[in-house]
């Protein structure tokens, strides 16, 4: 199977859209994504987005969200064809289109580390290997113009691993709000 991007719209009834999102939200919570005769495992965190609006009387919701399942996948059918990686590190592209492919899971990883963080708990494991990965793969497509202050960044952001797995809760706050102010900082100047 070629990789690439599958898209599927369709119109449902109410409860058609009801029995989807439950089986999807089953997956999730099994971590594990059926696709193309292949299994693939989720990462610990995601994004979601909900909007809420309102138009000539009527409340419109749309939702999506996004995580990443990585690794090459387990083979779970009959199908022969090559296995379909979703994790995005793994394809040989660079640019600003996979930077921005890489941002919001690496951003998203990042923020429950904090979250860690803030309740004095070590991040697990995992997701520190991910970040460290996500962020390296995020080096080395970085631009010239702004690699020196992702390279500022990246420091603080190991300062504050190591603070809170040495168990110095004020370092680790400190740095990961250095890592904030940083990231703000670098938006701000560049984007």
């Amino acid at each position: 199977m070629d990789e690439g991007k599958w898209k599927e719209v369709k119109k449902v009834s109410r409860e058609e859209l009801g029995r989807e999102l439950a089986e999807l939200a089953r997956q999730l919570q099994d971590g594990r994504f059926p696709f193309q005769g292949m299994e693939f495992h989720f990462a610990e965190n995601g994004a979601v987005e909900r909007r809420l609006y309102l138009k000539d009387g009527r409340l419109y919701l749309s939702c999506s969200f996004s995580i990443w399942a990585g690794g090459e996948g387990v083979e779970i059918a009959e199908d022969k064809g090559r296995p379909f990686s979703l994790d995005v590190r793994k394809k040989p592209k660079e640019g600003p289109f996979y930077r921005k492919r890489l941002k919001k899971p690496m951003a998203s990883i990042w923020k429950a580390v904090k979250k860690e963080i803030a309740a004095q708990n070590s991040p697990a494991n995992e997701e520190v290997a991910d970040l460290r990965e996500m962020m390296d793969e995020y080096g080395r497509n970085a631009d010239p113009e702004w690699l020196k202050e992702w390279e500022s960044c990246v420091d603080a952001v190991e300062a504050a691993l190591e603070a809170a797995q040495k168990g110095e809760w004020q370092e680790a706050q400190a740095r990961a709000k250095e890592v904030d102010r940083l990231t703000k900082a670098c938006h701000k100047r560049f984007k």
